[in-house]
C-alpha cells in the first residue's frame, strides 16, 4: 500500500492554526453554558453539611460512605478551595481535553473530523448534568470518562506507533498521567466496569 504524501508545510501549519481556532471556539461555547450555572442539588447540601468540617475529616467520610475518594473529593475541592467561576473555567477546559482526545483517538485528526465531534459534545443535552448539581455530576461521570481517556493514552500511542517510548521522561510522563487517569476511573464503581469489561480487553488484544 502506498504511503499518503506528506501534506506541504504551509498547509499543516495551516490546518493547525484552524484546529486550534476551533478548539478556542469551542471552550468559548462550554464556558457560555456554564455562565447560568448555580450551586444546586447536591452541591448544596453537601456545602451546607460539610462546611465546618476539616478536608480530612470529609476524607474520611467519603471513604466510609461510598469509598469514591478521587470523584467525590475533587467535588468536595472545587466546593471549599475553587472559586465557583473558576471551576466553571477549568470545567470548560476539560470538555476541550475531552474533544481533542476522541479526535485523536478516533480520528485521521482532520479539521471537518474536529468540528464534528466538538458539534456532537455540545449537542449533550446540559440538563443532564444538574441532577446532583453540576459539580458533584462532572466530577463523577465527565471527569471519569476523561480520565479513562488518559487511562488508555499508552496503549493508543503504541497503537499510532508514536515515537515517545524510545523518550525516558516522556515514558515516566505518560505512565503518571495515564496512572493518575486510572486511578481517578477505576474509582468509580461504573467506570470501573467499563475499563474491565470492555476497554481493556479489546485495546490489548489489538496490542497483541
Amino acid at each position: 500500500m502506498m504511503k499518503k504524501p506528506c501534506p506541504h508545510p504551509f498547509k499543516r501549519k495551516q490546518n493547525i492554526q484552524y484546529t486550534i481556532y476551533v478548539y478556542s471556539f469551542f471552550f468559548i461555547l462550554i464556558l457560555l453554558r456554564h455562565f447560568d450555572m448555580q450551586i444546586i442539588s447536591d452541591d448544596r447540601v453537601n456545602i451546607a453539611n460539610h462546611a465546618e468540617w476539616t478536608f480530612r475529616q470529609i476524607f474520611e467520610w467519603r471513604y466510609t460512605f461510598n469509598g469514591r475518594i478521587f470523584t467525590d473529593m475533587a467535588a468536595e475541592f472545587f466546593y471549599f478551595y475553587v472559586p465557583f467561576w473558576l471551576w466553571k473555567v477549568v470545567d470548560s477546559l476539560v470538555y476541550v481535553g475531552i474533544a481533542r482526545l476522541l479526535v485523536f483517538y478516533f480520528s485521521e485528526e482532520k479539521l471537518w473530523q474536529t468540528i464534528t465531534v466538538c458539534s456532537l459534545i455540545l449537542l449533550f443535552p446540559r440538563d443532564y448534568l444538574s441532577s446532583a448539581g453540576y459539580i458533584a455530576t462532572t466530577t463523577n461521570y465527565i471527569y471519569t470518562f476523561f480520565a479513562v481517556l488518559i487511562a488508555v493514552l499508552p496503549i493508543v500511542l503504541a497503537l499510532k506507533e508514536y515515537p515517545v517510548f524510545s523518550d525516558k521522561k516522556k515514558v515516566v510522563g505518560i505512565s503518571i498521567l495515564a496512572l493518575f487517569g486510572l486511578l481517578y476511573a477505576t474509582n468509580h464503581d461504573q467506570y470501573a466496569m467499563v475499563l474491565m469489561g470492555g476497554v481493556f480487553p479489546d485495546a490489548l488484544l489489538s496490542v497483541i
